[in-house]
């Protein structure tokens, strides 16, 4: 009987950070005008006159998290909100500091991101740096789009592929990954999977029509997650989700 091994991995892991320093450019007061923040760079910039508005925009490499600091060298409280594209859906809002404080957004896939910077109280003007910093995964992604059963990757007999699950870019979210294997003989399928960040991830095992379920569960560590004796020589599906 043959065994199959599914692995799946998820970590944040290996910051990487430059620094690159450099005052902003006006005008800058919507999002389609915003400067732009080097990744894994900074910046500085002030907000004056009072009820300015400061856009910047960073365009990530990969899928990861993305962590932003900013210190308020004025020691004016001032806030810093990260929108997804267009700068119109809001990701993180409400953080400020009058002195430097910093938040991470997890679950970005590769985009450009906007970040609003203002001044908590109106009447305030204020100067500030600006710095942001992206956490990628150390595993490989998978090849999309693989999100129907007709797209799905082969992964090869009693062998193994690596992939990334649930990053959000540009009002859409990566749901669900779809794989193939193509056993030679009746026996026994074993599928292994690691999340390698702790989240829960499952794997179900689909007929080769893809729609008849047979087995399948989830693990947030490395578990076996689909045992199933009893098969016939044959393509069978295995559909990946949070």
């Amino acid at each position: 009987m043959k065994q199959k091994i599914l692995l799946l991995f998820l970590l944040f892991t290996g910051m990487l950070y430059t620094t690159a320093k450099a005052n902003e450019t006006e005008p800058n007061n919507t999002w389609n005008k915003a400067n732009t923040l080097t990744l894994n760079g900074s910046n500085s910039g002030i907000i004056n006159p009072a009820g300015d508005i400061d856009w910047w925009k960073v365009k990530t490499s990969g899928d990861g998290a993305l962590t932003l600091t900013l210190t308020a060298r004025s020691g004016k409280p001032t806030y810093f909100d990260l929108y997804d594209t267009l700068g119109t859906i809001q990701l993180h809002g409400g953080t400020y500091t009058s002195g430097t404080t910093n938040y991470t957004v997890d679950g970005l896939a590769q985009g450009t991101y906007y970040i609003k910077v203002y001044c908590y109280y109106s009447t305030d003007t204020s100067s500030y740096y600006i710095s942001d910093a992206l956490t990628v995964p150390a595993q490989a992604n998978d090849v999309e789009p693989d999100s129907t059963r007709a797209q799905a990757i082969v992964l090869p007999l009693n062998g193994s592929k690596t992939g990334h699950i649930g990053y959000y870019y540009n009002n859409h979210r990566d749901s669900v990954d779809w794989y193939k294997v193509t056993t030679n003989a009746d026996g026994r399928l074993r599928l292994t999977m690691t999340s390698a960040n702790g989240q829960n991830v499952y794997a179900d095992l689909y007929d080769n029509n893809g729609t008849t379920f047979i087995t399948g569960t989830y693990t947030s560590g490395s578990a076996v997650v689909v045992n199933q004796d009893g098969l016939a020589a044959g393509t069978y599906y295995i559909r990946v989700h949070t």
